[in-house]
């Protein structure tokens, strides 16, 4: 059944001072008698009476409630997913008898329709595949709805493009981006008909994500330097770091013991008593020159402005990455601290992988 018989509301205090019936029971009363009657039998002056008897305008919010009357119908006509041609008579019918306009019923099909193809498509495509099977079914359906090729191409635009970006932030939940990642990606695109539209920030991520994978599985991609290098040394990276390394300072002096303050004369003191005198210093990062850091499969280079340095990579003992640069831990001499801000994430990744080769 698809109109269930509801009760009439009570008049209110003041329905019942000046006589009048709660407008909602307008609804209720058509409502009633859709579910008393066949569809056919209704006609257009049933409606019009009830409407009248409760002085419902045309266009008040009492009477936008028959929208969800030939809603419910509708719904009930698209439960098998297409429309007879005796359902489409049905509907023309209640839309006479309910006084819609076709703008109205224009959007409740529109509605109704477009989630039950959405419902249905993004079954049909979950495995990120659209096959012609698959196109043939959609086909069928957007037809046995009657819906129009406007609506069909926009839902499967926005459900194939959710199935893409969801694809691709399972794929970069790791921070990698694999060939076979890739190659699925492209596939799943190709397959479902939907652009690969990325913004500046989108796409930068992915050359990073597929650069952390290449560090990690492949080799490391080699890059062309003005440096002269060893046979079969190769560079994998450079940038522009300040050069830190810990230098110790006096932060104060602390005067203790008994002191006696004695004037000698207008503005001139003397200090008598025994003193013991304590240096408090510090050691402190300081920058010792500025300059281009060159990574190599050999050694770490610094050609900066004062005087250039090198690092063995197997004199390293350990190394600490942080957001502005990295601690380094030599075997022997000074342990610098090379402070940059771009690509800390990279730099440290391949003198990772380069350290555990050597």
């Amino acid at each position: 059944m698809i109109y269930k018989k509801l009760s009439l509301k009570d008049q209110g205090f003041f329905e019942r001072l000046f006589g009048k019936q709660p407008k909602e029971n307008a609804f209720i009363e058509v409502n009633n008698l859709l579910s008393e009657k066949n569809l056919q039998e209704v006609t257009i002056e049933d409606v019009q009476n009830i409407i009248s008897k409760y002085k419902v305008g045309l266009y008040s919010a009492e009477h936008s409630r028959l929208n969800s009357l030939y809603a419910d119908y509708l719904r009930h006509c698209l439960s098998d997913k297409l429309f007879t041609d005796d359902e489409v008579e049905a509907l023309g019918h209640l839309k006479a008898v309910l006084h819609l306009n076709d703008q109205t019923v224009s959007q409740i099909h529109g509605q109704l329709v477009s989630e039950i193809y959405k419902t249905e498509f993004d079954k049909v495509v979950s495995d990120g595949r659209l096959d012609e099977q698959d196109k043939k079914f959609i086909s069928k359906l957007q037809n046995d709805l009657k819906l129009s090729d406007e609506l069909a191409s926009a839902i499967r635009r926005e459900s194939s493009s959710k199935i893409v970006n969801n694809f691709l932030n399972n794929a970069m939940s790791d921070q990698r981006l694999s060939p076979d990642d890739e190659k699925e990606l492209q596939a799943i695109a190709h397959s479902l008909g939907a652009e690969l539209s990325m913004d500046t920030h989108t796409k930068s991520l992915l050359d990073k994500y597929r650069l952390f994978w290449q560090i990690e599985n492949s080799e490391i991609p080699t890059i062309s330097v003005s440096l002269n290098l060893q046979k079969n040394e190769r560079c994998y990276f450079y940038a522009p770091i300040d050069w830190l390394e810990q230098r110790r300072i006096t932060k104060r002096i602390n005067y203790a013991g008994p002191t006696l303050r004695i004037k000698i004369a207008k503005g001139l003191y003397w200090r008598a008593g025994s003193l013991g005198v304590q240096r408090i210093t510090q050691d402190v990062w300081t920058t010792i020159d500025s300059g281009t850091l060159y990574l190599t499969n050999k050694k770490l280079i610094f050609m900066g402005s004062k005087g250039n340095k090198s690092i063995q990579l197997n004199k390293i003992l350990d190394f600490t990455a942080y957001k502005n640069g990295i601690d380094i831990q030599k075997e022997t001499g000074k342990s610098p601290f090379l402070q940059f801000d771009n690509n800390v994430d990279i730099f440290v990744m391949m003198l990772g992988r380069v350290l555990s080769e050597n």
